[in-house]
């Protein structure tokens, strides 16, 4: 993602053109912090901002960016940091996690919903017959 593209959208005033740039590559890529975060700039209303930070900071909550600018908008203050001042440092990558932990999760839950499944199985063998048919 060209990063310096979206800033140049938003700093000469054609919103709408980044927006429609940034929502396609949510939309495909609705993990990348970065559009999520340059979005913030598009939106007018506070609501937006925070949910398009939020959105980036849930991403990747080591990205200090978009930290710092939650308070700002929150805070209502009128000298928000410009675009430009972004970005100087790159964003910091979250590394995912591999290995077999959410496999095995599943493997624990299987086996136990199979495990109880016996359970109730030979309980309901092991009970006497309740059911009384009334002819009519």
């Amino acid at each position: 993602m060209n990063k310096q593209k979206y800033i140049k959208l938003i700093n000469s005033g054609k919103y709408q053109e980044a927006f429609n740039k940034l929502s396609k590559i949510v939309k495909r890529s609705p993990d990348n912090p970065e559009a999520w975060f340059l979005l913030s700039f598009i939106y007018k209303k506070q609501r937006q901002q925070l949910y398009s930070l939020e959105k980036a900071l849930n991403i990747n909550p080591d990205y200090k960016d978009a930290a710092h600018r939650i308070s700002e908008v929150r805070s209502g203050t009128r000298q928000i940091t410009p675009i430009d001042e972004y970005f100087k440092s790159e964003v910091p990558v979250r590394k995912k996690r591999k290995g077999l932990k959410p496999f095995l999760t599943l493997i624990v839950i299987g086996i136990v919903a199979i495990g109880l499944s016996i359970v109730a199985l030979k309980y309901i063998q092991s009970q006497p017959n309740h059911l009384i048919i009334h002819k009519i």
